[in-house]
């Protein structure tokens, strides 16, 4: 059985693999896919409040999370067939 609590975990790089084996487990397993897209939104607030703390600077904020990239490109083609849309969409622009 996947352990979600695993795709929570603030491991910071040293298993960027982990993440995307632990989707393919619980998608294989029938695993609600807003649940574990729920704890990967959980994690990723912690990233935030880390920021909004001046722990961390936005440079290093996609190196937190190494493997977010890949459990989500396992992730959406389940979330899609199961009905579950966006609820925004980010735009993000610099001005030069």
């Amino acid at each position: 059985m996947a352990d979600l609590g695993k795709l929570e975990s603030g491991d910071r790089g040293r298993r960027p693999d982990g993440r995307g084996r632990i989707t393919t487990e619980a998608t294989a397993e029938g695993a609600d896919p807003q649940a574990i897209l729920d704890v990967m939104t959980a994690a990723m607030e912690v990233i935030g409040h880390r920021f909004a703390c001046n722990e961390i600077y936005i440079p290093e904020m996609p190196h937190q999370r190494p493997g977010d990239e890949g459990a989500m490109a396992i992730l959406e083609p389940t979330l899609t067939a199961s009905g579950i849309q966006p609820e925004h969409t980010a735009v993000i622009g610099t001005i030069i």
